[in-house]
């Protein structure tokens, strides 16, 4: 049996994808993937390249809207907690609730990813251990939400938010540069791969 890219060489293996046999030339060229996919041809070889490729794409798409709107909401804060602090010393009543604004702006959407994560962990123990109920004031039965615990990581991630938030945008801004170069590699390999 002859490898179907290359008529004139015999194969060595098959596609564990597609089944199609494949001679040791197409083997070394998708060595990259055989840990995790097994051994491929170059087509199924190049579409799961793509396939990664565009999860890094939409990956650094989500860390670019994210540093833009945690950036945004924490230059909005610091413009209000140094407006509200600026008043402070003319004993202005207004100066204290500007700052505590600015604060909750600061960390905004660091508070909207924790609550995010209680969610999900109030999601998992429903799953582990089903649905809780409770019996409110007028009797009436309603599956309990979760909030308190919502609300509470909220608040302390909004809170701790004003540290977190420039770490994470550091952070994410290395990651996006990562995803972005990981793609440029993909693209290569893509295309070396199709000229074999």
């Amino acid at each position: 049996m002859n490898c179907s890219r290359h008529p004139n060489q015999g194969a060595v293996a098959k596609c564990v994808n597609c089944g199609v046999a494949i001679c040791s030339k197409c083997t070394e060229t998708t060595s990259v993937a055989r840990e995790s996919c097994g051994t491929l041809c170059i087509d199924c070889y190049c579409e799961h390249l793509r396939e990664v490729s565009a999860y890094c794409k939409k990956d650094a798409k989500k860390r670019l809207k994210r540093i833009i709107i945690s950036v945004i909401c924490y230059v909005f804060g610091i413009i209000a907690v140094i407006v509200g602090a600026s008043s402070l010393p003319s004993g202005e009543s207004s100066a204290l609730p500007v700052i505590i604004i600015g604060v909750l702006l600061c960390g905004f959407y660091t508070g909207l990813t924790w609550k995010k994560a209680a969610k999900e962990s109030h999601e998992d123990y429903e799953r582990e251990h089903g649905v809780t109920y409770k019996v409110t004031a007028d009797g009436n039965i309603q599956r309990e939400s979760g909030f308190f615990l919502k609300l509470i990581f909220f608040l302390i991630g909004t809170v701790l938010g004003v540290i977190i938030t420039p770490i994470r945008v550091i952070i994410d801004i290395k990651e996006r540069v990562s995803d972005i170069k990981s793609v440029k590699t993909f693209n290569q390999m893509i295309s070396e791969a199709q000229n074999v």
